[in-house]
């Protein structure tokens, strides 16, 4: 499977590509929106890395995001193995938990 960016500027085009596509849902004990989005930007900072991330539920309770591996025309993509390793950051971090099934990994 292939990840790309695609831009919505103009006519539609793919700005990046990067073999093997990767996602990964973590479930969030109703932890505030503002909190959970620091919790994302300090771990990829730490891990140097872009993140793409969809948020489920309210400004208050957090349920669940889900994380997608996103070619960068300007950062790059890094291996799966550095988003496993970004995963299990979060979750000794945080208390939040994985849920499986991991769908997205070689779609």
């Amino acid at each position: 499977m292939i990840s790309m960016t695609t831009s919505t500027a103009g006519r539609y085009a793919v700005w990046a590509i990067a073999m093997d596509a990767w996602c990964c849902r973590l479930q969030v004990p109703l932890d505030p929106y503002d909190e959970v989005c620091g919790k994302l930007e300090t771990a990829a900072r730490i891990r140097d890395m872009p993140i793409t991330a969809a948020v489920r539920g309210s400004a208050g309770d957090v349920t669940e995001i889900m994380l997608l591996r996103d070619p960068s025309a300007l950062f790059g993509t890094p291996d799966v193995s550095r988003y496993e390793d970004l995963v299990d950051l979060l979750t000794a971090a945080t208390g939040w938990r994985r849920r499986p099934p991991n769908r997205c990994r070689g779609l």
